[in-house]
C-alpha cells in the first residue's frame, strides 16, 4: 500500500500517515472488547491522507467510520444507523450492492451509492480479521466519504401552507325505521 511517510515521525509506528480510518476503528473496538465492555457503538469524523504527485501535499480525505459490537448489534442495525444519517441529511435511497473487499466479511458487505456517486461500505467484519484484533464477537463496520455525503444532499425540504379549514372526520350515528333498508 502506498502511503505518505512522515519526515520526522515520533516514533516508528507513526511513520507514516494513515491511508484507512478502518483500522483505527478496530483498535478502538478491540479495546473496547478487551476491557469486557459488554457492547460499543462508536462512531468518527476520520483523515485519511492518500499520496499525490512528488511535489505535492497528500489528498486529505474526510470519512465517517462507524464501528459496532454488541448482542443486540448486527448488520441491519448497522444499516438503519447509515439509513437513518442519509435521512437526516436529506440524501436520497441509497442504492446498495455486493461488495466483497477486505475487511469485511464477503457475503456479508454492502456498497452504498447515490445516483452514482460511491457513499461508502458496510458491513460484517470478517472473522480472520476479528482474529487478529483478539476480539471474540461479530463487529460491524461502516465507512462513509464525507465529501460524498454533502455533495449528495438534496435541495431543502419543501412545505405547503396548512389549509385554512382542516378536514374533519365524524363518526355519526344515524336510528331510521325498521322500513328503511340499509346498503
Amino acid at each position: 500500500r502506498r502511503s505518505v511517510t512522515i519526515s520526522n515521525p515520533l516514533g516508528e509506528d507513526t511513520s507514516v500517515m494513515r491511508t484507512t480510518s478502518l483500522p483505527s476503528m478496530m483498535e478502538i473496538l478491540s479495546k473496547n472488547y478487551n476491557n469486557r465492555m459488554p457492547k460499543a457503538y462508536l462512531y468518527e469524523l476520520a483523515s485519511e491522507y492518500l499520496p499525490a504527485a512528488e511535489d505535492q501535499l497528500p489528498l486529505e480525505k474526510k470519512n465517517v467510520t462507524i464501528g459496532l459490537f454488541g448482542p443486540e448489534a448486527d448488520y441491519y442495525v448497522l444499516k438503519g444507523m447509515v439509513e437513518t444519517l442519509l435521512r437526516q441529511l436529506n440524501i436520497g435511497e441509497p442504492e446498495i450492492e455486493r461488495y466483497t473487499g477486505l475487511p469485511f466479511h464477503p457475503g456479508r458487505s454492502a456498497r452504498l451509492s447515490v445516483n452514482g456517486p460511491e457513499l461508502g461500505v458496510l458491513g460484517e467484519v470478517h472473522p480472520q480479521v476479528l482474529d487478529n484484533y483478539g476480539i471474540g464477537v461479530k463487529c460491524y463496520l461502516a465507512k462513509l466519504d464525507f465529501t460524498a455525503l454533502l455533495g449528495s444532499v438534496l435541495p431543502e425540504h419543501t412545505y405547503r401552507e396548512l389549509p385554512k379549514f382542516p378536514a374533519a372526520s365524524r363518526d355519526i350515528s344515524v336510528v331510521c325505521d325498521e322500513e328503511v333498508q340499509m346498503l
